[in-house]
């Protein structure tokens, strides 16, 4: 009896530490799993604003890391499994053609075709479509007359973009695809981009504009005496997402997608960053009336490396 006493006496500390230890541990998992860690080369740390009903339904914390898409597949490659980011979100397919060695998580066809809908999946589903960026043009009316098209940049023509050239690539991925003497037409695309002339001592450039419409619904003052115009047929960029191999948390990656394919099609989302939903039945529903020309993303990526090749 006595013995027993004893063992008690210090078996039972050892026991009560175990069962601590034990709901220490269980404590400590869902920290882990309320986390989502997304990379993206567009948006900022503030931006998680945007998303802010996913955090509050899910529990899930949202942190954005902001990086250009070589930062990102440097990130990835140094710090391979044990790597935070789970979930990747870039502004282009030029931003996807340079991640093009990077591995990504192929996704399954039942979970996108039941519960993510209206995210496309293209590189053997290894890559999802978030939305479509329209190329717009912003033209002062009393410079400019008659409807102009994408390939009147490419005649004897002269226009303008706030944005990079490089940043304009899908527009010179869709010429490829579509026209006959794609070297000249490419070749006149480069040549007639001419230097933006921003704003100067309150003087208005009446430059005709080339640009994403998620840039320009960020930078709205460029609109003083000029008007927007989508093009017939308009070309359109895309919002990508892409998973991590092996991601962490891979069921708050799951969630987010889930959640981002119902905001996708949601009007303010829409107004807030300027990019259209895939699907073109969720367009006509909310009253999106342009026609965006919907080409394959596999085969616009064919073409991005020689326009950009074409550039050099």
């Amino acid at each position: 009896m006595a013995r027993a006493m004893v063992y008690s006496k210090f078996l039972l500390p050892f026991f009560l530490g175990l069962v601590l230890v034990a709901c220490k541990i269980e404590e400590a998992k869902p920290e882990i799993s309320r986390k989502l860690v997304l990379a993206s080369d567009f948006l900022e740390a503030k931006d998680t604003v945007l998303f802010k009903r996913f955090s509050k339904k899910t529990g899930v914390r949202l942190k954005i890391l902001n990086l250009n898409a070589s930062q990102i597949a440097q990130k990835l490659k140094k710090e391979g499994y044990n790597c935070s980011v789970a979930l990747v979100f870039v502004k282009s397919l030029n931003s996807v053609k340079i991640l093009d060695k990077t591995k990504f998580q192929k996704l399954d066809a039942n979970f996108l075709r039941e519960k993510t809908p209206s995210l496309k999946a293209f590189k053997n589903a290894t890559w999802l479509v978030a939305g479509l960026d329209p190329f717009v043009f912003l033209y002062d009316p009393n410079f400019y007359t008659g409807k102009k098209n994408y390939r009147d940049l490419s005649k004897n023509f002269t226009w303008a973009s706030p944005q990079s050239i490089e940043e304009l690539a899908v527009i010179g991925a869709h010429n490829t695809i579509l026209f006959k003497k794609k070297d000249s037409v490419q070749y006149n695309f480069i040549k007639n981009n001419v230097a933006y002339q921003s704003l100067s001592n309150g003087v208005i450039s009446s430059q005709f504009l080339v640009l994403k419409n998620s840039f320009f619904e960020k930078n709205k003052e460029l609109s003083k005496k000029r008007e927007i115009f989508f093009p017939d047929k308009t070309y359109a960029d895309r919002w990508c997402f892409a998973v991590v191999d092996q991601a962490i948390n891979y069921g708050n990656v799951e969630a987010f997608l889930m959640y981002y394919s119902n905001l996708s099609e949601n009007t303010y989302f829409i107004k807030k960053t300027g990019v259209f939903p895939y699907r073109e039945s969720a367009r006509k529903t909310l009253n999106l009336r342009n026609t965006i020309l919907k080409i394959q993303e596999d085969s616009l990526l064919e073409c991005i490396m020689q326009f950009k090749t074409d550039l050099n």
